[in-house]
């Protein structure tokens, strides 16, 4: 079979299934086993395709009609302009969450701290911490950064330390704890980033059901761990000019910006590019 019928074949298939953007996702998987870039992909649609090719086609393309994310079925996505290791035990990273690393940057950057102490807290596959210390690296920064990162799962840790050495930024420590509980009390933060589970219960759709649940849902309509992570956090800062960066569903964004400032913090809410309330920023 050709390239072209392989194509064809494969977008009929994610059609069928529902699946968005069946064409851009079957050009992916296409591109994956061949091994061609677009512009090959293009050149050699006549091309015959070996059996045993499109037999790991077809495999891929059924995974991709059953919902499975393509980062899953990759192994890899790319976020913040880098590359990451993604499997189950991790969420697949999301464009939206690159504005924590943004605004981290330009907070590290702007800050009078000479020695900056930065926590990523329920870091996943580690891509927001990794992003920051990555880009100050490609940058050349001579910023003093501590940087540690958080995740109550075992399995999670492991593909951020994956990440963390696949992306060269070793000077990283990566801690098993439940929010803060394994964090030293004595340690202060300069920039704490929170993406924790935000989503309300009854939000579940085809979407997230190959992403791990606990790092998605929590109850009290998505806001119970971010508000016991706002509650244990004040002790945790280190200064009046210490941030903290949460990102949120839009859903319950103004309850949490209310339980911020009743906790005692500054607190405001900032809008994505869709116009939806999708982030926190705390400080003392």
């Amino acid at each position: 079979m050709t390239i072209k019928k392989t194509l064809i074949q494969s977008i009929n298939t994610l059609e069928d299934a529902n699946i968005p953007n069946p064409e851009l996702d079957a050009r992916i998987l296409v591109k994956h086993v061949t091994g061609f870039s677009e512009a090959e992909l293009i050149k050699n649609m006549n091309q015959l395709i070996p059996t045993r090719l499109n037999r790991r086609i077809d495999i891929l393309v059924a995974r991709r009609a059953q919902n499975e994310p393509i980062a899953y079925i990759l192994v890899k996505k790319e976020f913040f302009g880098f590359n990451f290791m993604v499997n189950k035990n991790v969420l697949v990273p999301r464009p939206e969450s690159e504005w924590l690393v943004e605004q981290s940057l330009e907070y590290l950057k702007n800050h009078k701290s000479k020695l900056k102490t930065v926590l990523d807290m329920g870091t996943g596959s580690g891509c927001l911490i990794i992003s920051i210390m990555r880009q100050l690296k490609e940058e050349k920064s001579k910023l003093e950064i501590k940087a540690l990162a958080t995740d109550n799962s075992p399995e999670a840790l492991k593909v951020a330390q994956q990440n963390a050495k696949n992306n060269g930024t070793l000077n990283i420590e990566f801690i098993e704890s439940d929010l803060l509980k394994n964090i030293d009390e004595n340690i202060k933060f300069d920039l704490i980033m929170a993406n924790l589970p935000y989503v309300p219960a009854d939000g579940a759709d085809k979407s997230t059901e190959f992403e791990p649940k606990e790092a998605i849902f929590a109850a009290d309509n998505g806001t119970e761990i971010i508000k016991k992570f706002l509650t244990e956090a004040k002790n945790h800062l280190k200064d009046m000019d210490s941030l903290i960066l949460i990102e949120l569903d839009p859903r319950n964004a103004d309850d949490l910006a209310k339980f911020a400032k009743k906790t005692g913090y500054k607190a405001d809410l900032m809008e994505d590019l869709a116009g939806k309330k999708r982030y926190l920023k705390t400080a003392l």
